[in-house]
């Protein structure tokens, strides 16, 4: 699985390009098709923002494009944000193809 980390309007420390790698592995569980994850780091340039930083995630692979995003005060926590509801949406999705190939009718 192919992972790059972008940021817009800030720069992406290596700390922060370790980190997101090693955590993303674990997604390719809940979907073996999974080609490449997109990282993008956005810094808001809207002074009254509460949350100046923002993380997108894309998922994309042979079946739909899965996003989520969070914001928060600085990096490590919006990516944490974003990394737990990709989760639960890969997982949910995992578990609706699995209920759908057992289902007997």
């Amino acid at each position: 699985m192919d992972v790059s980390v972008r940021g817009r309007h800030l720069d992406v420390s290596e700390k922060f390009r370790e980190h997101a790698p090693s955590k993303l592995a674990r997604m390719a569980k809940y979907d073996p098709r999974l080609s490449s994850i997109d990282v993008q780091v956005v810094r808001e340039q809207n002074a009254r923002a509460t949350d100046p930083i923002r993380v997108e995630l894309t998922c994309k692979g042979s079946g739909p494009v899965v996003r989520a995003e969070a914001s928060a005060g600085d990096k490590f926590g919006a990516f944490d944000a974003a990394f737990s509801r990709l989760e639960e949406r890969l997982r949910r999705a995992h578990d609706k193809r699995l209920s759908k190939s057992h289902h007997r009718t």
